[in-house]
């Protein structure tokens, strides 16, 4: 076994071949040894740093080490001597001399709590229920470890609920300025110089979790951020509403200004023809004719003037206005036509409603373009109503000239006396569509007789069932 100055280490050497080497890695004190001695099968190296006890005899040459902490004068060994088990080892403060087989090599190592503080406040007797509040969530650790025959003193600590690897210091204290709310245990443990460890301290405590993470907290969140959303959505879906409300209120109101405006438009017409009649009488100076005519004419034009601002008339009434105006055309043909309104039983004629001055100008038409001109017979309008498939039916026959043969006597005419009525009751009849939704529906058929002949005019006019519910609502 050597040793020198410029190679650090000890060398154990077997027929010139170095077998092992023994270095501060392997427990050394120091590699820098001043003195070998074996005795014993323990070889025995004084260096600069204290004093090695290398047992030759055990696997691995394993080492024990003696220091100034131990009770040798100085760390700094310059010549050794073993006599039996005692050995004496010379310093620079003297001679150091103990008996090697009564010198312990192991120290209990305890490890005490001294205080925990939050905030500066002494928390220490309560660590069984320790609680800290989410405001004030620091907390300081202090501990101590106590090994009477160790200076030097380790620690290793964790603070499991933050992080679960194990940290060492040399520190007799931890801070933790602030921690998020949830539970912990702070663990420590303390190791002496001879590797002994004492128990695991563990300190478990809670930081407060603040109302507003606590899970009930965001539950009531939750449900009030979904009510309002609701409530938006509500609100919005109303503002919606209303908004289409408006502009279908004003879209209507257009429609009934444009279906009031038509109206006016065919009054004035409709005066022009009966006016036409009433000069007719009195050229030809017929005053009882005149009178009568001008009396069924007021009616008329009081009739025609009341169901003009209604939205919707009964079948009865429209019934009576028809008869009234055919009684006047009657009188200005002279009896040269009749007519006849046939209204079905099955048909309540009270509470059945119609738009109002929709028929008058299919009869004018008829009696003016179809009858007028007419040269043989008599002249003859049969209207009729009934109810189909939840539906009003009116058809206006007449045994006229034909559509064909009054296109040739009207486009010879003058301007004046050819009729506006058909083209503004078309115009009324659309109108009517758009602003109730219904269905109107109008067919024309020419009637032939069995050589192929014009017999007339069959008008059919069919109109959705306005009554009841809906009729107060379209009358409002």
């Amino acid at each position: 076994w050597v040793s020198n100055a410029s190679d650090p280490g000890i060398y154990g050497i077997r027929n010139d071949s170095v077998v092992a080497v023994i270095t501060r890695g392997r427990g050394l004190t120091s590699d820098i040894c001043r003195t070998l001695l074996v005795h014993n099968h323990v070889l025995w190296a004084g260096t600069d740093m204290g004093l090695n006890a290398i047992r030759l005899d055990r696997p691995g040459y394993p080492v024990t080490r003696y220091t100034a902490e131990d009770g040798l004068g100085s760390n700094m060994i310059n010549t050794l001597y073993v006599d039996s088990t005692i050995v004496y080892a010379g310093t620079p403060a003297g001679v150091s001399l103990f008996d090697a087989d009564r010198v312990r090599t192991g120290e209990p190592c305890e490890l005490l709590l001294l205080g925990v503080i939050n905030s500066g406040r002494e928390l220490i007797e309560d660590t069984a229920h320790l609680s800290l509040p989410y405001r004030q969530s620091n907390i300081r650790f202090e501990y101590a470890g106590i090994s009477y025959r160790s200076a030097e003193i380790r620690y290793r600590y964790r603070m499991l609920g933050l992080d679960s690897g194990w940290r060492e210091t040399a520190e007799d204290f931890l801070d933790y300025p602030s921690l998020p709310s949830g539970k912990y245990e702070f663990q420590v443990q303390a190791t002496n110089r001879f590797g002994v460890r004492s128990v695991i301290l563990a300190v478990p405590f809670v930081v407060a979790t603040p109302f507003w993470k606590q899970l009930w907290f965001i539950g009531l969140e939750v449900v009030l951020c979904i009510s309002m959303f609701w409530l938006f959505l509500r609100w919005r879906i109303a503002l919606v509403r209303r908004q289409q409300e408006q502009k279908a209120v004003q879209s209507r109101r257009m429609a009934e200004l444009e279906h009031i405006a038509l109206q006016s438009q065919m009054n004035p017409h409709f005066i022009f023809n009966c006016l036409n009649s009433i000069q007719q009488f009195v050229f030809d100076k017929d005053m009882m004719a005149t009178n009568e005519y001008i009396s069924g004419f007021a009616r008329l034009i009081r009739a025609t003037l009341n169901n003009s601002t209604r939205a919707l008339i009964t079948v009865a009434e429209e019934v009576e206005y028809l008869s009234n105006y055919l009684s006047l055309e009657k009188m200005r043909f002279k009896n040269k036509m009749h007519y006849n309104i046939v209204l079905d039983p099955d048909l309540d004629a009270e509470t059945n409603l119609l738009p109002p001055m929709l028929l008058q100008p299919y009869v004018e038409n008829s009696v003016r373009h179809g009858l007028r001109h007419k040269t043989a017979g008599q002249g003859f309008i049969e209207i009729r109503f009934w109810r189909e498939d939840e539906r009003v039916i009116i058809t206006i026959r007449d045994n006229g000239i034909g559509r064909k043969k009054a296109m040739e006597y009207r486009t010879n005419e003058h301007i004046e006396y050819q009729s506006k009525g058909m083209t503004l009751t078309s115009n009324r009849i659309q109108m009517i569509q758009r602003l109730y939704k219904c269905d109107i529906r109008v067919e024309v058929q020419d009637l032939v007789d069995s050589l192929g002949q014009p017999e007339g005019t069959c008008i059919r006019l069919s109109f959705p069932t306005f009554g009841g519910e809906k009729s107060a609502m379209v009358l409002n």
